[in-house]
């Protein structure tokens, strides 16, 4: 089964094959571009269509590309395996380390399951000393996550409380003051009311 984004191009005519491989070529040569340029190093292609072709394609020209081989070739077999970078051993050491935390996952899963386990156990009354040092060890991890998390929940659930607390005092401050304000005006307007009273009986009583 082909990967997907391949395709199998064996019975394509000869005109499609080249059509395809000169719209992968140019895709290739822009990515060998963007390398050159964030590396800050030197790229070149030499890609033959076929075994007999003499007239390989050469990017970015010939002499560059030309130059490239030869600085190359100019060093030892040693100082060229120093940097050298094997599509396969590439290849094994991302499935190496995939296995390794594949790995990694499973014992954490299965010591997890052993330590839930053993707190069941000993809640049943299983005796602590019929535990192995790595069981003690387990459990004591365990037991620190767990804290770990509760005084996690503990801290929020205090500046959830705070918070709340200091916005209802908020709003009782608002609302005293509201309240404080309503009245200033109210007495305000029942003086000024009174005054202008005062004032109409002292001006009839003058006529």
């Amino acid at each position: 089964m082909t990967r997907k984004g391949l395709r199998n191009i064996k019975n394509l005519s000869d005109s499609k094959k080249k059509a395809i491989l000169d719209k992968r070529i140019a895709s290739l040569c822009k990515r060998a571009e963007k390398l050159s340029i964030l590396c800050d190093i030197e790229v070149g292609l030499i890609i033959y269509n076929s075994p007999v072709e003499t007239n390989p394609f050469v990017w970015p020209s010939l002499t560059k590309a030309t130059n490239i081989v030869t600085n190359y070739l100019r060093f030892t077999e040693v100082q060229r395996e120093k940097k050298l970078v094997r599509h396969d051993v590439y290849l094994q050491e991302k499935v190496n380390d995939m296995e390794k935390n594949v790995r990694s996952k499973i014992e954490q899963m299965a010591e997890e399951m052993e330590m839930e386990t053993l707190f069941n156990q000993l809640v049943k009354g299983k005796n602590i000393n019929e535990l192995d040092v790595r069981q003690i060890k387990g459990l004591r991890h365990s037991y620190c996550v767990v804290v770990f998390f509760v005084a996690i929940v503990v801290v929020v659930f205090i500046v959830i409380v705070v918070v709340v607390v200091v916005v209802v005092i908020f709003v009782v401050i608002i609302v005293v003051v509201v309240v404080v304000v309503v009245v200033v005006v109210a007495f305000v307007v029942v003086i000024a009311e009174v005054v202008v009273f005062a004032f109409v009986v002292v001006v009839i009583d003058g006529f």
